[in-house]
């Protein structure tokens, strides 16, 4: 699968913040304040006259606020909590590390967490045509991984950090955790980021430099396992190549849903009128409108009948990630994204149980859309739509009073990456439980599993 087939967006779903709470006469506007952190001056120069100050002011908040978390991560917590694995987080803290949705569990008794996330925000891969404000807001280039996707991922560390406090210890072994990432540069990067959030070696004999609150993790690059695409996989390749020409059902019925809607972004933006471009499309607006730049005439006065009243921007990013959330439920193209992947948690989690892991407190895995999200199909985890961008799964094992894991989804907040969401999500065949018996749990997902990458490809072993 080409890289202008991965999309990077996902946190487009909620981006809407209001300038005061309870008090009339407040009206609805972007999140400009944290998402709007790095954007040029020749970006702002663009804006609204007062946009550019309320977001100076939010800005002269925001860093304000993170002197002082700064400040609050070397100061002693206490230990009168157990939503984090008993650290001492007020409520306040609490919200802000990521339990809007509910507050979890206590993580005291967890053994083993299995960490799976996507990358974090990135460019498109292709820019709209005859547009070039992407020279600003997309500076890093085409599909690098951007400053938002960066805090994405050093959030997810954070919230690692303060729930597992426990069970991985403040200094880095490698006995402890391992790593992975697929060959993509942005999830390299993202999984560094997501390191640098939870080893923070603020003292001790792991601070080597005083002025640098970081240090250097290692971790293993899998294509195979992570990255299937960008293998020589001739199954791989027929199982994606009718989602990939839009020849399958679901392909056909998105695009002829509203033909009249997909001609007209594809003449507006100068991209193909096909799932790929229009998901390139809807990353390019998704993009723009989360760095504060002005969305095209085209977009907000659109002409083509019916918009509005209904929502263009809406409309466009409908088509996010089109081909990867097909992938995911297509039962073929899920077991060839991440069978293998399936593996290795199954294999992980029989060892820890029968003693073999002894020391091993965690793994990470850094990945794509249609490699996590076809994860958490095969694990056939509910309620999960999408994967935003640095979303994911943990896995949570325990040995008491029996082997059992616990399934947790988590994402950005979608208007603030430096905050994580996490909630528990429900595994159908141990309905009603909150930790699944191991067994039942392999027994239910162990079917497209596989070890041997190459002969799931069908490669012939002279061509290996």
């Amino acid at each position: 699968m080409p890289a202008n087939t991965t999309r990077s967006l996902g946190i487009q779903k909620k981006l809407s913040v209001f300038l005061c709470s309870n008090t009339k006469g407040c009206r609805q506007t972007r999140p400009e304040n944290p998402y709007l952190l790095g954007i040029s001056h020749k970006t702002a120069t663009m804006l609204h006259p007062a946009t550019v100050l309320l977001s100076s002011l939010v800005l002269g908040l925001v860093i304000a606020i993170a002197f002082g978390r700064q400040a609050d991560s070397h100061a002693p917590s206490q230990h009168h909590g157990a939503h984090h694995g008993g650290n001492g987080h007020n409520q306040e803290e609490e919200l802000r590390q990521g339990h809007e949705h509910a507050p979890l569990p206590s993580a005291d008794n967890v053994k083993l967490i299995i960490v799976g996330f996507r990358h974090g925000n990135r460019n498109p891969a292709q820019f709209l045509k005859n547009d070039t404000t992407h020279e600003e807001w997309a500076w890093e280039g085409a599909s690098q991984l951007t400053n938002i996707g960066k805090r994405q991922a050093f959030s997810l560390g954070k919230f690692i950090r303060n729930r597992y406090m426990n069970l991985i210890p403040a200094e880095f072994s490698p006995s402890k955790i391992k790593a992975y990432s697929s060959s993509a540069e942005r999830c390299q990067m993202t999984l560094q980021s997501a390191m640098a959030g939870l080893y923070r070696p603020n003292k001790g004999r792991a601070n080597w430099n005083a002025a640098l609150s970081w240090q250097p993790i290692p971790y293993e690059i899998s294509d195979p396992l992570l990255r299937m695409y960008n293998v020589k996989c001739p199954h791989y390749t027929t199982s994606y190549q009718g989602i990939s020409d839009d020849n399958v059902d679901a392909a056909t019925k998105w695009l002829n849903k509203d033909k009249e809607l997909t001609k007209y972004i594809a003449q507006q933006s100068g991209l193909n009128a096909s799932l790929s471009d229009l998901a390139d499309v809807a990353d390019n607006i998704g993009n723009m409108k989360m760095m504060n730049v002005p969305l095209p005439n085209w977009v907000i006065r659109p002409t083509i009948p019916g918009y509005p009243p209904k929502d263009m921007y809406k409309a466009i990013m409908g088509f996010a990630e089109a081909h990867q959330v097909l992938c995911a439920d297509d039962a073929e193209c899920a077991r060839m994204m991440a069978g293998m992947w399936l593996d290795q948690v199954i294999t992980t989690l029989k060892q820890k149980k029968d003693g073999k892991l002894t020391d091993r407190a965690a793994h990470f895995y850094a990945a794509h859309t249609e490699t996590v999200l076809s994860l958490i199909r095969l694990i056939k985890a509910k309620d999960v739509v999408d994967t935003p961008t640095s979303a994911g799964m943990i896995i949570e094992y325990t040995d008491l009073p029996a082997p059992a894991v616990r399934f947790i989804f988590h994402e950005p907040d979608p208007t603030n990456p430096d905050v994580r969401l996490a909630e528990i999500k429900e595994l159908p065949y141990c309905s009603g439980q909150q930790w699944c018996p191991l067994e039942i749990f392999i027994e239910n997902i162990k079917v497209p599993a596989f070890s041997d990458w190459q002969a799931a490809c069908k490669l012939p072993r002279c061509a290996i």
